[in-house]
């Protein structure tokens, strides 16, 4: 079985369909949608999920991921590429989850 933003897009009552189409289109072209519909089935459908299995089978604490961690990456990266790339990508991210909870107001719970 495979996970896809399609299959999340048939289902009238999931994020990814209720979505503004142009919003659809801009986030398919990156993995977005699919991060979207991925986190449907891991936050809200949980046991419900045909993918709970795989879910179960993931890691349940990413601390150890660099744009997870709690650890001040500032002073440990602080001249690296790499801290301007981590900062980067978290401040895309919330941009992303404050766009979504404009047009998803349960999403942002």
């Amino acid at each position: 079985i495979t996970l896809s933003s399609q299959e999340c897009a048939r289902n009238s009552s999931s994020w990814v369909s209720r979505l503004p189409e142009q919003k659809r289109e801009r986030m398919g072209l990156s993995h977005a949608l699919l991060h979207l519909c991925f986190l449907e089935h891991f936050l809200i459908l949980k046991d419900a999920s045909r993918f709970a299995p795989y879910f179960q089978s993931l890691p349940r604490d990413l601390s150890h991921l660099p744009l997870l961690t709690q650890l001040n990456m500032s002073s440990l990266l602080q001249g690296s590429r790499l801290l301007n790339e981590i900062q980067k990508h978290q401040r895309d991210l919330e941009t992303s989850y404050d766009d979504l909870s404009w047009d998803l107001l349960d999403f942002g719970r």
